[in-house]
């Protein structure tokens, strides 16, 4: 979108490195969770301690398939960024809503990766949230603001800090 200059600003998280030849205004970060079926294949916490803490390493979850929000579209795309950018191992199978995403989880059909505060929304009844971590640290997600260096202006950076501010 910015490339094309069908948008003069960008809020989105990070897919690659950040470019030169854009503004990377760094707003947030946000740590991962996994959401997991309540009654599900859970392992006893004897076999695997870290589901007794709440959190979970992307190794013990490779057999459990991920559930990702995904036009179809898009969903190459999505697959090779959670494999290539956060070292997932997890098959993906994708949900075209929040809905039927929630609904694969519950029926125990895999874990749906989420923002920690995305969590909260998620009936406690039918799933429960894991901090995600790799090899011992935790997975984050960062969020930017992104513009064309080209297209930068007073209007544009204005915004940006508006934005930012609501962050802080």
């Amino acid at each position: 979108m910015l490339t094309g200059g069908q948008a003069d600003l960008v809020f989105s998280d990070q897919r690659r490195d950040l470019s030169r030849n854009f503004v990377n205004l760094y707003l947030t970060s946000s740590r991962l969770v996994a959401v997991v079926a309540r009654q599900g294949r859970q392992r006893d916490s004897r076999q695997s301690p870290q589901r007794a803490t709440g959190s979970a390493d992307v190794r013990e979850l490779a057999d459990l398939p991920v559930i990702l929000l995904a036009s179809d579209d898009q969903r190459s795309a999505e697959e090779d960024f959670h494999h290539s950018a956060l070292g997932l191992t997890s098959r993906c199978i994708f949900a075209s809503s929040r809905e039927e995403a929630q609904l694969l989880m519950a029926a125990n059909q895999g874990y749906l990766l989420m923002d920690e505060g995305e969590s909260a929304q998620v009936d406690p009844q039918v799933g429960r949230a894991l901090a995600l971590t790799r090899q011992g640290e935790p997975l984050v997600r960062k969020y930017y603001a992104f513009w064309s260096r080209d297209n930068s202006g007073y209007y544009v950076e204005a915004f940006a800090q508006l934005l930012k501010s609501q962050f802080q």
